[in-house]
This record gives C-alpha cells, structure tokens and sequence, in this order.
C-alpha cells in the first residue's frame, strides 16, 4: 500500500463517523461523454466544506486564504457594504468572523487529480 493510502486508512480509523467526500479537479472529469472517470488520489485529510448556493464546493481552509474573493462572491450585500471601508485588518478580521458562521460541513476530504501517465 502506498503512502497515502496508509494515511487514509489512519484517517478513517480516527474518525469513523465522518463522511467520505470526493474534491476532484476539474481536469479529471473528460466531459458529458463520460458515464465514469479515473483519477488519483492525492490527497486525503480532515476538512470543513461549503457548498455555495451555486454548487461549487469550498475548504473553509481556501475561504479563509482567499477571504476578500470569497465575501465578495458569498456574502450578503448588507454585509459586503458593511466592512468594504474598514481598515484591512478588521476587514479581514470580520470577513473571517462571518466565515465561521456558514454551514460548514465536517468530513475526510479525499482530493482527486488527474492520472499520472508518466509513472
């Protein structure tokens, strides 16, 4: 069994109730063509996930990093309007306070990338 495996298997053994969920790059899925797709898995690791009203799926990790994107597409308007003129460093502080309120979802966040033909 390769390296990440043994890490997923740990994972699971740790958190036995948390759900398994897919993270797939969008190069893994060849198109409408396709009933199935094959990829690697990359990575493995517990995360907190938000699916956005609009279907795309973000790690509380990412909106934390990308924090300005991630209000201006996601939060309400009143919000946005709210903090736009505060100074950066309580913008950033209240755009992360307000990410901590979203239904952020608990799981073991499998990350699939495309086939590594070389190996």
């Amino acid at each position: 069994m390769n390296e990440i495996g043994r890490k997923l298997l740990k994972i699971v053994s740790e958190h036995p109730d948390l759900p398994i969920m897919a993270y797939v790059a969008y190069e893994v899925v060849g198109g409408d063509e396709f009933s199935y797709w094959t990829g690697e898995v990359d990575e493995a690791e517990v995360q907190d996930v938000w699916t956005t009203p609009d279907g795309e799926t973000w790690t509380r990790e990412n909106a934390e990093c990308f924090y300005t994107d991630f209000a201006d597409r996601y939060a309400p308007e009143e919000f946005n309007d709210r903090v736009f003129d505060l100074p950066d460093d309580e913008y950033e502080k209240e755009v992360k306070k307000w990410i901590r309120t979203l239904p952020w979802k608990k799981c073991i966040l499998v990350t699939i990338e495309p086939l590594n033909t070389n190996a």
